[in-house]
Order: C-alpha cells, then sequence, then structure tokens
C-alpha cells in the first residue's frame, strides 16, 4: 500500500510538473510563425480563437474567447471586430519590421511586435503580447491594443456585463 501511494504521489508530482513546464521555443520564433502566415496573400491568417493543434491562444484566453462566442447571438460577431494580431481587418503581404522580447523567464514572456500591415505602405504598427508557457510550449495569453488596452481583459469585462443584463443564451 505504501509503495502503491508513493507511485500516486510521483505520478501526480510529474503531471503537475509537466503542466508549468518552460517552453523549448524561443518566444521571438513562437510570434516569427503566426505572423509569417499574414505575409502571403492567399493564406489564411492565424486564428486567435483556434483550439486543437492549431491553437497559438493559452487555456485562459480561449476560455474567455468561447464565453464570447456563447454569449453571441447567432448572426452576430461578438466582442472581436478585427483580427487581434494585426489589429487590422485587412493586410496585404504584412511585414514583420521587429520583434521585441521585453521580459521572458521561459514560462511568461511579455513581447511586442512592429509591422506593415501593407507591404508598400510605410505606416507601422505594434502590438504588444503577454505570452505564457503550456505543456512546453508558448501560447498568446494575452493581446494590448494600440491603446494598450488588455484584448482578453475587455472581451471579459464585455462577457460579465452581457451576463449581468441577463443576455445570455439558455
Amino acid at each position: 500500500m505504501r509503495t502503491f501511494a508513493l507511485l500516486c504521489f510521483f505520478l501526480l508530482s510529474f503531471a503537475a510538473l509537466t503542466q508549468s513546464a518552460s517552453a523549448t521555443e524561443n518566444p521571438s520564433n513562437f510570434l516569427a510563425r503566426i505572423y509569417a502566415i499574414y505575409g502571403h496573400d492567399e493564406v489564411t491568417a492565424a486564428f486567435i480563437g483556434e483550439t486543437g493543434p492549431k491553437r497559438i491562444a493559452s487555456k485562459q484566453f480561449i476560455a474567455v474567447l468561447e464565453e464570447d462566442q456563447a454569449l453571441t447571438l447567432p448572426g452576430d460577431m461578438g466582442y472581436l471586430d478585427a483580427d487581434p494580431i494585426c489589429q487590422c481587418q485587412d493586410y496585404q503581404n504584412l511585414v514583420v519590421t521587429d520583434i521585441n522580447i521585453l521580459s521572458n523567464d521561459n514560462k511568461k514572456s511579455h513581447a511586442t511586435v512592429t509591422f506593415r500591415a501593407f507591404r508598400d505602405s510605410n505606416l507601422t504598427t505594434t502590438t504588444e503580447f503577454d505570452l505564457v508557457a503550456e505543456n512546453g510550449q508558448w501560447f498568446i495569453d494575452d493581446i494590448f491594443d494600440t491603446n494598450q488596452q488588455s484584448v482578453r481583459h475587455a472581451i471579459d469585462a464585455n462577457n460579465k456585463a452581457l451576463r449581468i443584463k441577463g443576455e445570455t443564451l439558455p
């Protein structure tokens, strides 16, 4: 019995350890891979609410996005009316000009990405990200818009307001 208890403790400890494992990939590479998708007109952009193997958002961010969709009436768009990654509705051959990692401890990272949404334009936009490591991979935990407002917290606040108003689906 004692051996069984030790085995259970070991397995639970290992499971908890793997949940908080440090990311193995450099956060710059993770962000570069996401933005590389935007560099081609014929490719669909990265979708922040994607689940499954193509997921790029943290579990917490996905939960907020899923609640937003659950609270959205059929035919309506939900809180996001533009792509928060490029802060745009349209882009053409997006060009990244800089990825800057502001802090990183391999479990959480804070970074900015500066880019031109249109290759032929000189206008740049900078998007700020909080990244979190889950099971050894980076995921977007929050995005900050051009006014330095948290996108995840704004969606969550909107979800709470809809619940308080009683504007929820059965």
